[in-house]
């Protein structure tokens, strides 16, 4: 709502207002707050829609500061505002000519008596208006969400260092990095942490093939199986049937491709031997799997996978979220390829899972092994607990990184 009122009962007005609006409250409105915007005509020929507009920038100037109801437009605030719009306008060419430049602060070990680490800061040098403090720039970024891009730039430059230390033969000392609570939100976060490593990573070997920049088809060749954290986002196609699921990895088999066209009548038999031998309930092969129950949509991709023979499985969370019925499934099958001699690499935050199905354990903490258990009986949830903290780190990982 907007207000207009005569210069000099505008403060009266304005606390009468407020007192109708705390007396008369609804029941439901209690946890509603009112924010006043107030622009003082000094002006009368300035159009109302500008007033109006002064009055709204003053409003917004508090908004999510609960402990303030009024500000006042004034030429403070419209310096505040232009600046941020100047910011605001310059941020995108920043970024593209790269005027952010990151810093790395010392961390300092008492314990060790030298340097363990380092924090990366970034500083925007502006070629007119020179060092900006991240006050200034970082909680406006957040607000508009372009600190996913910066934060993103931070991580590329950091990666880029380390990677270069690598090559020099440096020590490589962790470097802390800046990650916003829009970063977290964001839906590709976890595809932009892989694609640096990537990039900036050394070689990832399976049989002692380098993997790194090899094809999904070359990987899969290589029998290795994989049931991703999320199975509706990586897992599966929803839109998709049972049977067209249970074959997105195998469809240039021999056994199910011919010439020209699929072998249908092979694809069929083999999704109904699939559903049978895994337990899925559904009414048909026909049936889209977005319209199973979640640990139906599991043991449909369990069964793609398990059924390809695979000589390697990696499985990140395979029963969460998932009825008890269909997690005991799972981690049965899970024991019987392990019992047959494939290589399973879990990845589980269930405790009771890790225990239950482990032969060797490994625990990291900030991106290195802080602990390695060969005797997994022996391993009380303290000690696990302990590690998982980095309270306790064991000095020789020799397991973990040869055998």
């Amino acid at each position: 709502f907007m207000c207009c009122v005569e210069s000099g009962k505008e403060r009266a007005d304005r606390m009468h207002f407020m007192e109708i609006a705390h007396d008369e409250k609804p029941e439901k409105m209690e946890n509603v707050s009112l924010k006043w915007g107030i622009y003082e005509i000094t002006d009368r020929s300035a159009p109302v829609e500008q007033m109006c507009d002064r009055a709204q920038l003053a409003a917004d100037s508090i908004k999510g500061q609960y402990n303030q109801t009024c500000a006042l437009y004034d030429d403070a605030l419209r310096g505040k505002l232009l600046r941020e719009k100047a910011i605001t306008d310059a941020m995108e060419t920043a970024l593209a000519e790269e005027q952010f430049a990151v810093y790395l602060q010392p961390k300092y070990g008492l314990k060790e008596g030298c340097m363990v680490g380092a924090e990366a800061l970034v500083r925007w040098n502006h070629p007119e208006w020179g060092f900006l403090s991240p006050g200034e720039f970082i909680p406006l970024f957040e607000k508009n969400g372009f600190i996913h891009r910066l934060d993103q730039y931070v991580w590329e430059r950091v990666c880029a260092l380390l990677s270069d230390w690598r090559k020099r033969g440096l020590p490589l000392l962790p470097i802390s990095v800046n990650v916003s609570r829009a970063d977290v939100y964001h839906a590709r976060l976890v595809d932009t942490l892989t694609g640096l490593n990537k990039r900036y990573k050394g070689s990832i070997e399976i049989k002692g093939k380098d993997i790194a920049n090899a094809s999904i088809d070359d990987i899969r060749s290589m029998k290795l199986a994989h049931i991703p954290e999320d199975r509706m986002t990586s897992g599966c196609a929803k839109n998709l049937t049972i049977q067209e699921n249970m074959f997105s990895n195998q469809y240039k088999d021999p056994k199910y491709s011919g010439k020209l066209l699929l072998k249908k009548k092979e694809m069929e038999k083999r999704s109904d031997d699939l559903i049978k031998e895994y337990l899925v309930k559904c009414r048909s092969r026909k049936q889209n799997v977005g319209m199973l129950s979640g640990g139906n949509i599991q043991k449909v991709i369990v069964a793609r996978e398990f059924s390809t023979a695979p000589d390697i499985i990696i499985a990140n969370q395979p029963t969460r979220g998932i009825d008890v019925g269909a997690a005991a499934f799972i981690r049965k099958r899970l024991l019987e390829f392990r019992d047959a001699g494939c290589a399973v690499i879990l990845i589980s935050a269930d405790l009771t899972e890790i225990f239950s199905l482990s032969d060797r354990l490994a625990v990291m903490y900030k991106g290195k092994f802080a602990g390695f258990f060969t005797d997994v009986d022996g391993v009380t949830e303290d000690e696990l607990g302990q590690h998982m903290l980095g309270i306790k780190k064991d000095e020789v990982l020799e397991g973990v990184m040869y055998e």
